[in-house]
């Protein structure tokens, strides 16, 4: 009997010891997911959307698939990489979402009343919607890690001729377990 009562015991401190080691395992990385696109119209309005499978884009994301445990959108910037406007060409309002399958809108962020030479090879960080970042993490964590990013903007001047270029600084969970 008293060894059947040891064998539980030291059983149960094997269960809670494993258990407890299960998160040492865990691996952060830290990756740049980063979208170009090309604006060229003749009207003041532009919209663009895109689906990105970050399996596709992303090793760690394929690498670790169904083992990720969290995704953390930490910063997301833009700038410009090639501009063909004015000094006083400007965004009216520009608006970066995130869809899901069902094509649900979720804003990341907007910008208003911004000139655009000025962004040309500057990274500059934008304020961003809590709500749009969660559910774009939520997307790249969970299987097919799959989503829309949706870009629409209004200008003060045309044509529309310039680059954009969106960095999403994010940070992984996984077990490889």
């Amino acid at each position: 009997m008293k060894t059947k009562i040891l064998f539980l015991i030291i059983a149960f401190s094997g269960m809670l010891f494993l258990s407890g080691c299960e998160d040492t395992l865990d691996v952060t990385e830290n990756f740049i997911y980063e979208l170009e696109v090309k604006v060229f119209s003749e009207d003041h309005t532009f919209s663009h959307a895109v689906l990105v499978d970050m399996k596709n884009e992303q090793d760690l994301i394929k690498k670790y698939g169904d083992k990720i445990k969290d995704i953390q959108i930490e910063e997301v910037k833009y700038w410009l990489t090639e501009f063909d406007g004015s000094e006083t060409q400007q965004i009216v309002q520009a608006t970066l979402s995130v869809l899901n399958e069902n094509d649900d809108v979720t804003v990341i962020t907007t910008v208003k009343d911004q000139l655009l030479q000025p962004l040309v090879n500057t990274p500059t960080k934008l304020d961003i919607n809590q709500e749009g970042i969660d559910k774009m993490a939520s997307l790249i964590e969970n299987s097919p890690h799959q989503f829309k990013l949706s870009f629409t903007s209004t200008v003060n001047e045309t044509p529309l001729n310039f680059t954009l270029k969106f960095s999403f600084n994010i940070k992984m969970t996984a077990n490889p377990l």
